[in-house]
């Protein structure tokens, strides 16, 4: 299992998603980031975001006022938890009214391979919040959540733009 698998099968799920809400676009990603040192997980964000800075400054965005607005909400038992937080993104709901239910919802596939790909011990989920913000992989409408293990963080993007 790799992050290219997962963010794979996010951009096939954004593109199921494409055929549900046809009048928008848009991507959904799966990627990591390598850990700069002892800093808690707000500062790495951070100091990643920083590292974007220029993408940032080509789009006119705010760094300062986005970073002080960003929240990370941790989210425990996330294996369990983060299943009906995503289903909206899988059309999970959609898919089975249409075609029934044959199998696993595509948000219960989606987190068996994070699961899978992930380290079982200490691995904390945090929340992105705002939803919504300009974040440098792009997207008008999304929603976030960061994976932090030992030496990296993972960042699951969900996201439309019209």
């Amino acid at each position: 299992m790799t992050e290219e698998y997962i963010s794979g099968y996010l951009d096939c799920v954004s593109r199921i998603k494409g055929i549900y809400t046809p009048y928008l676009g848009g991507f959904n990603c799966f990627f990591g980031v390598d850990k700069k040192g002892e800093a808690n997980i707000q500062e790495e964000l951070m100091e990643y975001l920083d590292s974007k800075k220029v993408y940032y400054d080509s789009r006119s965005i705010d760094l300062e006022a986005l970073k002080n607005k960003i929240e990370l909400v941790e989210i425990e038992k996330w294996p369990i938890k983060l299943i009906p937080m995503i289903e909206k993104w899988t059309c999970d709901k959609l898919i089975e009214k249409e075609k029934g239910k044959n199998g696993d919802y595509l948000s219960e596939y989606l987190v068996k391979l994070i699961a899978d790909f992930l380290p079982k011990d200490n691995t904390k989920l945090y929340k992105i919040n705002p939803d919504s913000m300009l974040w440098p992989w792009g997207d008008n409408i999304s929603e976030e959540y960061l994976f932090e293990t030992k030496d990296k963080f993972y960042i699951l993007h969900f996201g439309e733009s019209s």
